[in-house]
């Protein structure tokens, strides 16, 4: 097996378990507003960027042009969770060791706030003087996550060139990502309650298995007939 170059670690979920810390602070900002937190609403919002949550969060508590409003209340709340400590996943700083010990440069791409990300990572003792060459976070980039670009802001950072095979799937998921933005453009640049509702529909039924479709039986072709031969 070929050494890797470069290893570019994401911050919520897999290196450290800050979404306890976020689902604390999202049941916290909903029941300020008489509004119950559901596993549907998480699915909702989990890795979402600021700016794609800010709609998300207007459509659930149903607060139409309050969306940056909601996310500087969410950020807050979840910063004060971020000062009980937040634990590495499992695993996560074993393979640390490892690849720092094998000499493979590392990096933090996060789709969160970077004060926040500032915050987790010094708390698990990850930043200063920690085994990164660089961190990544939305505030360095153009498009957050779905987009590819932190990911590759990262890489760039690590001075990796990205394999012919990544690239394809690297455009593909940036006109996916980009979907959205165009229509909200062409619409001039307002969201309409109908976006809205399919994002989340789309959000909510995305971890769903699509229903299997039976194979079709091939029809069976009809015999032609012979032609009558008129008598002369």
């Amino acid at each position: 097996m070929s050494r890797a170059e470069a290893v570019v670690f994401d911050n919520d979920g897999l290196l450290l378990d800050t979404e306890e810390a976020w689902t604390r602070a999202e049941r916290t900002l909903f029941t300020r507003r008489e509004r119950e937190f559901t596993v549907e609403d998480k699915r909702t919002l989990i890795g979402s960027s600021r700016s794609m949550a800010a709609v998300k969060l207007e459509a659930l508590l149903e607060r139409a042009g309050e969306g940056e409003a909601l996310m500087d209340e969410l950020l807050e709340l979840v910063m004060e969770e971020a000062l009980q400590g937040v634990a590495p996943r499992p695993g996560a700083l074993e393979l640390i060791a490892r690849l720092s010990d094998a000499g493979v440069p590392m990096a933090v791409a996060s789709n969160s706030e970077p004060q926040f990300v500032e915050r987790v990572l010094s708390g698990a003792r990850l930043l200063a003087g920690g085994p990164f060459a660089t961190v990544v976070t939305v505030a360095d980039v153009e498009h957050g996550k779905p987009a590819p670009d932190i990911y590759l802001e990262a890489c760039r950072r690590l001075d990796v060139e990205l394999r012919q095979s990544m690239r394809g799937q690297i455009k593909s998921e940036r006109r996916r990502a980009r979907g959205l933005t165009d229509r909200r453009r062409r619409r001039g640049g307002g969201w309409h309650v109908r976006d809205r509702r399919a994002l989340l529909r789309r959000q909510r039924h995305s971890w769903r298995e699509p229903a299997r479709r039976e194979p079709r039986r091939p029809r069976r072709r009809a015999r032609s007939r012979p032609r009558l031969m008129r008598e002369l």
